[in-house]
């Protein structure tokens, strides 16, 4: 199991993962944990949540806003045969429209229930169905 957190002050985390620690969080920290486990026969899952109990930044609130217009594009893409490279492309066109450049690859939350799809190599096809 990994236990990690991205956390920071003022609405916004910081963008590097670390350990969990004793820090004492104020009301307008972000923490977002990622807490993923594998099981039997290799099934692996990831819980992320951001966590808050005051005001997301104007920022952080940008991009909490830009999400549901990038899963749906992914959604929209998804089908049998489709590139990764491509479905990973219009998440990332997606995030570009609303200001923000991804770093790393969009990750598995975005792609469900095809999430294989994003984790594999960029020549990778989807071979699952849409739902």
């Amino acid at each position: 199991m990994m236990n990690i957190i991205l956390s920071g002050t003022h609405g916004e985390a910081e963008a590097s993962f670390k350990v969990p620690g004793h820090r004492v969080t104020a009301v307008d920290d972000l923490l977002l944990y990622s807490l993923e486990v594998t099981g039997a026969g290799g099934y692996w899952v990831e819980f992320s949540r951001p966590l808050i109990r005051g005001k997301l930044s104007p920022r952080t609130q940008a991009m909490a806003d830009a999400y549901p217009h990038a899963l749906e594009a992914a959604r929209k893409l998804m089908r049998t045969g489709e590139l990764a490279s491509n479905v990973h492309r219009v998440v990332a066109d997606t995030f570009a429209k609303h200001g923000f450049a991804l770093a790393i690859y969009p990750g598995t939350a975005l792609a469900r229930p095809c999430w294989s799809i994003l984790r594999s190599a960029r020549r990778a096809t989807c071979s699952c169905r849409r739902t």
